[in-house]
């Protein structure tokens, strides 16, 4: 019904999503650039993801998947493997 589509808006919902389509779905939702690194795009992921709350979003993409998260800026944030920073 209505009160289900709008329950679900602004959330991803992702069932063994690529996680560079989910990198890429969520970062339609902010100005900016957020990337996912090749070497992590092919990764698996499930599970909900609030669009509007990016930070949240990354914060459970690392806690679920051997990524880190890079911010260079406020508007330039990479998902990138774990050893991406030695």
């Amino acid at each position: 019904g209505v009160s289900d589509e709008a329950w679900t808006q602004g959330m991803v919902v992702a069932r063994r999503m690529r996680l560079g389509d989910l990198v890429a779905e969520l970062d339609r939702y902010h100005p900016g650039v957020l990337r996912c690194h090749p070497d992590v795009a092919e990764l698996r992921i499930s599970g909900t993801f609030p669009a509007l709350a990016r930070a949240r979003s990354l914060q459970l993409l690392a806690e679920s998947l051997p990524v880190q998260v890079r911010e260079r800026s406020a508007y330039w944030v990479t998902v990138e493997p774990l050893d991406a920073a030695r």
